[in-house]
């Protein structure tokens, strides 16, 4: 397929939601690591905070990096989208980060502190709950890189420049944050009748 070809099938008034996620890809694969490392200063702080900060030369770089491999490898084989396919992937990984800081609770000398996301929530959430939900999206965060980086280095050039379900994509957009906000609804609800 030649350029002008291309241009004609993803110029940039087609792009939409995928040249956004494209142009904010490197924004958010350094943004994410810095708050997770320096989310104890908005208010929930303990060791665990003292111990990020500690290892912020090492974590941020090393975040940022991993993030943006994929990136990488997409723009090296011609692509200057985010294809379909990889959206939903890319919009779970993203939050997952932002949820996994939320939801890390403060641990100090005399006991732990609700964390972040317990203070959406009026009666607060468990202590096992909190962890649970960071465990959850420490993991589904890392499944969500794997997935990303197998899509990144084995989707062609063409492939989904012309969507076969583009609404997946932009549902997952909308989507994944409205689960976030079921799941600590949820377990606000179980909290207060456990």
């Amino acid at each position: 397929m030649t350029t002008d070809a291309r241009e004609k099938v993803i110029g940039p008034e087609d792009a939409g939601l995928r040249g956004f996620v494209w142009y904010a890809w490197p924004w958010v694969n350094w943004l994410l690591p810095v708050y997770v490392v320096f989310h104890g200063f908005l208010g929930n702080g303990g060791w665990e905070s003292v111990m990020l900060m500690m290892g912020s030369p090492v974590i941020i770089p090393a975040a940022g990096l991993l993030g943006s491999l994929p990136r990488f490898i997409m723009r090296k084989s011609g692509h200057r989208y985010a294809p379909w396919p990889l959206l939903p992937a890319l919009f779970v990984l993203w939050w997952s980060w932002l949820t996994a800081a939320m939801a890390m609770p403060a641990v100090g000398d005399s006991g732990s502190d609700p964390s972040i996301l317990s203070g959406f929530v009026s009666g607060g959430l468990s202590e096992g709950f909190e962890n649970g939900v960071m465990a959850a999206s420490i993991l589904l965060g890392a499944l969500a890189w794997v997935l990303v980086l197998g899509l990144a280095s084995s989707l062609p050039i063409g492939a989904g420049e012309r969507p076969p379900a583009p609404l997946l994509g932009r549902l997952s957009f909308f989507v994944v944050p409205l689960i976030l906000v079921a799941v600590v609804v949820i377990g606000g609800l179980v909290g207060d009748h456990a």
